[in-house]
């Protein structure tokens, strides 16, 4: 960045004088071996038995969303390949968790299908008994998974394996200059 800004100056006829470096961050490394643990898990805890107010809560979203009508999920979602071709994604802060402790994430199925991010539709999805339903499905998943890697110790190595493996290929570095200093808050 800071050869991009000196190139920048130059190209314009102007001097670049002063750089300040506030944040960087790394990009997001998920762990494929907890990835797999933890959609074992949900498949063990399965879904939430959703009742008839909460499928029309969903089918009523759909329909607002002009998206297939089907009501709350039925069954867990399989685990997605990761795109051939990396395209981006929303920022996220856990890029430094996963260079340095082995990450996956388990999304819990309170979630209407069809409603998207960042928007009414996902917000409103945050309340009620589908919320919660589906928060104890991912908090039962979340503590199956960390059982099977305190008492299953060939779980638990294929995480430190795969992550080891990670490492070498991508080793953690700060992005900040050696000199970076966090910003002062006048309050």
């Amino acid at each position: 960045m800071i050869d991009a800004a000196r190139g920048a100056a130059i190209a314009t006829g102007t001097e670049l004088s002063q750089v300040k470096v506030l944040t960087a961050i790394h990009q997001r490394y998920n762990n494929k071996a907890a990835a797999e643990l933890f959609q074992k898990n949900m498949e063990l805890v399965g879904m939430p038995k959703w009742t008839d107010e909460e499928h029309a809560y969903a089918k009523a979203m759909q329909k607002t969303l002009n998206v297939k009508e089907e009501g709350m999920p039925s069954k867990v979602s399989p685990i997605q390949p990761p795109p051939s071709v990396f395209t981006g994604s929303g920022s996220s802060d856990v890029g430094e968790v996963s260079m340095i402790a082995p990450m996956a994430t388990i999304n819990f199925p309170g979630q209407v299908p069809g409603s998207v991010s960042h928007h009414w539709s996902r917000t409103s999805c945050n309340f009620g008994s589908t919320a919660w339903k589906g928060l104890n499905a991912g908090a039962k998943a979340m503590a199956a998974s960390a059982i099977d890697l305190l008492t299953l110790p060939a779980e638990l190595k294929k995480l430190q394996d795969e992550f080891a493996e990670t490492s070498k290929k991508y080793p953690y570095k700060p992005y900040l200059p050696v000199d970076a200093k966090a910003a002062s808050r006048d309050v």
